[in-house]
C-alpha cells in the first residue's frame, strides 16, 4: 500500500510533465536528486543539530557520499557528507531566540543536480506557547491531489487564514503538521512563504518510515513535540483524525466545517468528533474564540 501511494504521487508529477518548486519549474531530465531538510524547534541557549536528507529524484533511494552545505544569510554555516541513509548533519549554536531560515544545497564539487531547499530553525524559550495547524483544506483551499497537480501560485489559501495566523503568531509559534509526504516539503514551504504565512516548523509524513495512518502519525508526532514543548495549546484541522490526534495530546481541537450541509447531515457528522471539539466556519470566526493575541 505504501508503495502504491508513493507511485501515485510520482505519476501525478509525471502527468504535469515537470516538477514545480516554488515559482521555478524544472525539467526532470536535468534533476537527479532531491534535498529534504528537516525543520527544527530548538530551546534557547542550546546547540542545534541540523539535518537534511538527499534522495534520488522521486525519493525511492537514499544517496550517500555527497556533500551538503547549510547556508545562512548567504554564508556557509557548515557542511557535511551524507551517510548511508542519505543524511547529512551539522551543529549550529543560535546566538539568540528567533527564526533562522537556512538554505541547504549540494556543494559545488558534487556530481548530482538538485534544487537548494529551505530549512527552518525556530529557537524558542521553554515556556513558549504553540498553535498547530493542518494544511490541506484547513489553511489551503485544496486537497492533496490538487496540490500535487497545480503550480503553487494557483493554489489559494483558505480565506483569511494567512492574516489570522500572522495575528496569532504574535502570541503563539505556529507549527504546521501535515500528512503530505515529505517529498513535497519544498513546494509546500514555498507556497507558505508565497501566501504570507508566518514562519514556523513544518512537519511532514515520511510514508516510507512513519505510521501508515495519518491519525496515528499526527498523534505520535505531537506526543514527541510535547515532551520538549508542553505548551502546545490549540490546533486547527478539518478531519476527525485531526481532532482525535489533538485531544489525545491535551491540545484543544478547532475543526473547520465550512461546507454547507443540511442540518441533519451536519449534526450526524459532528457527532463523529470527540467531545469538546470546537467547530468554526471561517478563520475570522476562529480568531474570535481563541485567547487574545498579546
Amino acid at each position: 500500500m505504501r508503495v502504491l501511494i508513493i507511485a501515485a504521487a510520482v505519476c501525478a508529477l509525471a502527468v504535469v510533465g515537470y516538477n514545480y518548486i516554488g515559482n521555478v519549474s524544472i525539467n526532470p531530465d536535468k534533476v537527479d536528486s532531491v534535498i529534504i531538510p528537516v525543520d527544527l524547534l530548538s530551546p534557547e541557549g542550546a546547540k542545534a543539530t541540523l539535518e537534511a536528507k538527499l534522495k534520488h529524484e522521486h525519493g525511492l533511494g537514499d544517496i550517500a557520499g555527497e556533500t551538503l552545505e547549510f547556508v545562512l544569510n548567504e554564508k556557509v554555516a557548515g557542511k557535511a557528507q551524507t551517510d548511508s541513509a542519505g543524511v547529512a548533519r551539522i551543529e549550529f549554536t543560535p546566538p539568540e531566540t528567533g527564526d533562522y531560515v537556512f538554505t541547504v544545497r549540494l556543494a559545488p564539487d558534487t556530481k548530482g543536480i538538485a534544487l537548494p531547499a529551505p530549512l527552518n530553525l525556530c529557537v524558542r524559550k521553554k515556556d513558549q506557547e504553540f498553535f498547530v495547524t493542518d494544511i490541506d483544506m484547513t489553511i489551503s483551499d485544496a486537497g492533496s491531489l490538487e496540490f500535487m497537480m497545480k503550480k503553487p501560485k494557483g493554489i489559494p489559501p483558505m480565506k483569511d487564514s494567512p492574516e489570522v495566523l500572522r495575528a496569532l503568531s504574535k502570541k503563539y509559534t505556529i507549527i504546521y503538521l501535515t500528512a503530505r509526504e515529505e517529498l513535497f516539503r519544498h513546494k509546500t514551504k514555498m507556497w507558505l512563504a508565497d501566501k504570507g504565512f508566518p514562519v514556523g516548523p513544518v512537519y511532514f509524513w515520511d510514508i516510507q518510515k512513519d505510521e501508515f495512518f495519518a491519525e496515528k502519525y499526527k498523534t505520535e508526532m505531537l506526543e514527541k513535540l510535547k515532551k520538549d514543548w508542553p505548551n502546545i495549546v490549540a490546533g486547527a484541522g478539518d478531519q476527525v483524525s485531526d481532532a482525535r490526534a489533538y485531544q489525545a495530546n491535551g491540545v484543544k481541537a478547532y475543526i473547520s466545517r465550512r461546507n454547507a450541509k443540511s442540518e441533519e447531515d451536519e449534526k450526524e457528522e459532528r457527532a463523529e468528533f470527540p467531545a469538546g471539539t470546537v467547530f468554526f466556519t471561517s478563520w475570522k470566526e476562529l480568531q474570535k474564540v481563541l485567547p487574545p493575541e498579546e
